[in-house]
């Protein structure tokens, strides 16, 4: 994995005219698909790496192909075709495995729990059960939902060793990290929670098999399962200085500091639940793992190799290993530790708020039930989300076949039953629009871009248009950015699939053509074209009566040292990748200085 990591570092250094690069790489036995794969390889977070680079890197495309190698010239001629198929697909999925000659392309899939046989909750009265990262926000929930819904034992562990019991008070007087965790021991001992304290590092195997058995022999009975929370690395302050943590400058004992808690010390301890006659072991991860997300690579790669070691243990332990990837815990965890702007943004683009008791409801269900890894809290109906679902026909691209039938037999209702499949043999979604004549070219074949228009018209027959000039101009722009047609003008930009990278692109051309600096934060408070325009042309008001009162001023203040103007700033935002760490620090003093005027 870090051979990759160099190469994106090399690729980002010297493609300095950011011309595209498509990236295919090619592995054997990594990907879990099949009930075959019974291995974990060591290059297992390359897929969370691929995931994120293009994120980072608006010139590349990747795309991960994984291959069962077999040395027969038979079956190499036929995986080699295969590979040369991907790379000559237009729009290819980007994690794709062969397994028998049979394709896998990752997708998410609904989970019906209805359709399931449910199984009795393995966590039984007074059972014995591990928390790591106990004293956290979402441990020590975890820590009393386990206490007040089955009497459980518990042992949690952390990293930090708690002081000596008279100091708790004049700690807990400040707004400090021990203060928080002093606070949820006392609550969960208040409770009257047979449970134990254990300062012990996760990564220490030996530590964590002794601190588990004198709490059996404690208690006379042996663990009944682990929910594995601790986290790794620096996580929380990532959205306040994204910078360090980008590919190109975060070093590899990051990557090592990251998987040494989320794989690394998951491996030991679902050796120490395999070792136990039916303990289960809960891992948890994060959305951001399983999409990637700017700034995440190192968690993106370590998730990929924690996903892929769970799918092993369970097949070789059927029902007793789990991974819940969560989208974002509400005020608990590392998002009560996030801007506002960020939770706004997550939930754009589909990852839900959720309650913490929601949350720990569902973990339970996951018990009850034998999906090995599952996805909680997305929200389907967001663009990014639907275009991982499968079948869906309600993406901003769709195959539509326009035709003509004078038998009567053949209607538009019959064609329902007709099933396409692409190149790759998959069922595809495609809508049918009867006509009574095909528009022809001068050449007398179909008239592409008059059916087109057709089609388009009658898609955007229920959605309300631009109305002012102004909002005619942005809908263009959204066209431009968004590679869409006829967008409605209450309609969100996120729900059009918009993103960071295109968000940028879109307050650009803003500034260009309309000479309004719109920041970031202003996409979501006016997220559709109507409440745009509205707010381009209030700003444009302002900015005039700006003008004509500094006209009048001949003698303007002179600028503070250390601090950058409003138009530097702005194009600092604007190029946020591109920025050096004391650029950053200064534009971060800027926004302070402003929010405390």
């Amino acid at each position: 994995m870090f051979s990759l990591l160099g190469l994106l570092k090399a690729l980002s250094m010297t493609n300095t005219s950011g011309q595209a690069v498509s990236l295919h790489v090619v592995s054997s036995h990594i990907q879990q698909c099949t009930v075959n794969d019974k291995h974990v390889s060591p290059h297992a977070g390359i897929s969370g790496l691929l995931k994120t680079a293009p994120m980072e890197f608006d010139w590349l495309t990747a795309q991960h192909v994984d291959f069962s190698f077999h040395h027969s010239p038979t079956e190499l001629a036929s995986q080699v075709d295969a590979l040369l198929q991907e790379i000559n697909s237009q729009g290819h999925d980007a994690e794709v495995a062969y397994r028998d000659n049979q394709r896998y392309s990752w997708q998410l899939m609904p989970a019906d729990f209805t359709a399931e046989n449910l199984q009795s909750s393995p966590i039984k009265n007074a059972s014995l059960v591990l928390v790591t990262g106990g004293l956290g926000g979402i441990g020590a929930s975890l820590a009393i939902y386990l206490h007040r819904h089955f009497n459980a034992r518990l042992i949690l562990t952390g990293r930090t060793a708690l002081p000596a019991r008279e100091e708790w008070p004049a700690m807990m007087a400040g707004n400090s990290a021990m203060a928080e965790r002093l606070t949820r021991y006392l609550e969960i001992e208040a409770l009257g929670t047979d449970f134990i304290y254990a300062a012990v590092d996760v990564t220490d195997a030996a530590a964590m098999e002794d601190v588990v058995k004198r709490a059996e022999q404690q208690w006379g009975c042996e663990l009944a399962g682990i929910f594995h929370l601790a986290v790794g690395g620096e996580i929380a302050s990532r959205w306040q200085d994204d910078s360090r943590y980008r590919i190109t400058h975060e070093s590899i004992d990051a990557y090592e500091a990251m998987f040494a808690t989320k794989v690394y010390a998951s491996w030991e301890l679902a050796i120490l639940a395999s070792r136990r006659q039916q303990a289960f072991m809960v891992s948890f991860g994060s959305v951001i793992g399983v999409f990637g997300a700017a700034g995440y690579a190192s968690y993106a790669s370590a998730h990929t190799a924690l996903s892929q070691m769970t799918a092993y243990f369970n097949r070789q332990y059927p029902g007793r290993f789990f991974q819940c990837d969560w989208a974002v815990w509400e005020n608990i965890g590392l998002s009560a530790q996030e801007p506002a702007y960020a939770l706004d943004y997550y939930q754009s683009i589909g990852y839900s708020l959720i309650p913490v008791n929601t949350g720990l409801d569902c973990l339970m269900a996951v018990l009850c039930h034998s999906q090995a890894e599952l996805v909680i809290g997305l929200d389907a109906d967001k663009c990014p989300i639907r275009q991982h679902l499968p079948f869906e026909g309600n993406g901003l691209q769709k195959l539509v076949a326009c035709f003509t039938a004078q038998q009567p037999e053949i209607t538009l209702e019959s064609t329902e039953q007709i099933i396409l499949h692409d190149r790759f043999n998959v069922p595809t979604q495609c809508e049918f629009m009867q006509m009574e004549t095909l528009p022809r070219s001068t050449d007398g074949t179909p008239d592409l871009n008059v059916l087109q228009s057709l089609i388009t018209t009658a898609e955007s027959a229920d959605a309300e248009q631009p109305e002012s000039e102004l909002e005619k101009q942005l809908a263009g722009m959204w066209c431009d950015v968004l590679q869409i047609s006829r967008p409605g003008r209450h309609h969100s930009f996120f729900q059009y699939g918009g993103n960071s990278l295109n968000a940028t692109q879109l307050l650009s051309r803003i500034k260009q053509q309309f000479g309004v600096r719109l920041p970031m934060r202003d996409l979501f408070d006016a997220a559709t074209i109507a409440e745009m325009a509205a707010l381009i042309a209030r700003k444009s008001d302002d900015a005039a009566v700006t003008t004509e009162s500094q006209s009048m001023n001949d003698s303007p203040e002179p600028q503070s040292s250390g601090t950058i103007d409003a138009d530097t700033a702005q194009q600092l935002l604007e190029n946020i990748d591109q920025l050096s760490d004391a650029q950053v620090a200064a534009l971060l003093e800027q926004i302070e200085q402003g929010t405390r005027h």
